[in-house]
């Protein structure tokens, strides 16, 4: 099962789920954000953009004009990557 069809199973309340796999463009390519905006019904600052890369997701995300959460998880989580920090626009914890 790729990604997307886990991503699909896992009915997340969201209106889409798009990987660069399926649509054969590899992140940071700006086409592929390019694609997220247009299949959308919304203005590109109104999509969130779920990523868990800073350099590949969040900030070519940004750059789109999107706005970009990111999900620390596996390597790119734990930080240790150089260049500017994501200052963070909204903060949600759960759980205690």
């Amino acid at each position: 099962m790729c990604a997307a069809e886990l991503l699909r199973a896992l009915e997340l309340p969201a209106d889409a789920v798009a990987t660069s796999a399926e649509w054969g463009v590899a992140k940071p390519d700006h086409r592929f954000f390019a694609r997220v905006i247009e299949m959308a019904p919304f203005r590109a600052e109104e999509i969130l953009y779920v990523g868990d890369h800073r350099d590949h997701d969040i900030l070519p995300a940004r750059a789109a004009g999107l706005r970009a959460a990111l999900i620390r998880r596996g390597p790119w989580g734990r930080g240790g990557t150089c260049g500017p920090k994501i200052r963070p626009s909204l903060t949600r914890r759960t759980g205690g």
